[in-house]
């Protein structure tokens, strides 16, 4: 007897198709992995699976005294940012000196641009923004100008 059973489960988001008339079942015993690339909708589908985003069409059973956790994928990331603002919004001093250096070039605050120009020079934080670029580029999150809102859960957590 399956514990559960899907039957034609299709999520779209506009054009975009998630995935379409998925059917399956999984019996006692039985393991399932979902394996895709990211932003594939393995998350979607999870949350479609247990209630919590509705899907466009199909069906999804339990069996009733299954009792079923999920651990929800969460980041305090802000969906409007981009992710080269989310990666540097943070609280480390060469961040904030970088920050401040923002600041003080926007308002042509010639004397606090001098003195931030040394302590960025003692912190070593001018090739920051490179760094973060290039481990970036390792975790495979090369568009850093794309809205935190716009990746996938796997993005997000990277």
């Amino acid at each position: 007897m399956n514990f559960l059973s899907v039957e034609q489960l299709t999520k779209s988001y506009g054009e975009r198709i998630l995935f379409s008339d998925l059917t399956f079942g999984i019996e006692q015993g039985q393991k399932a992995a979902i394996v895709a690339k990211n932003g594939a909708g393995k998350s979607t589908l999870l949350r479609c699976l247990l209630g919590f985003e509705p899907a466009d069409n199909g069906s999804v059973t339990f069996r009733k005294e299954l009792r079923i956790a999920f651990m929800e994928q969460t980041e305090d990331l802000n969906p409007e940012l981009s992710v080269l603002d989310a990666v540097l919004d943070h609280d480390l001093p060469e961040i904030q000196l970088i920050k401040a250096y923002a600041d003080a070039l926007a308002a042509n605050d010639e004397a606090k641009l001098g003195e931030l120009y040394q302590a960025l020079t003692e912190h070593q934080a001018w090739d920051l923004e490179v760094k973060v670029q290039q481990i970036m580029s390792v975790l495979k999150l090369s568009g850093i100008t794309q809205k935190v809102g716009q990746l996938s859960g796997g993005q997000k957590k990277r």
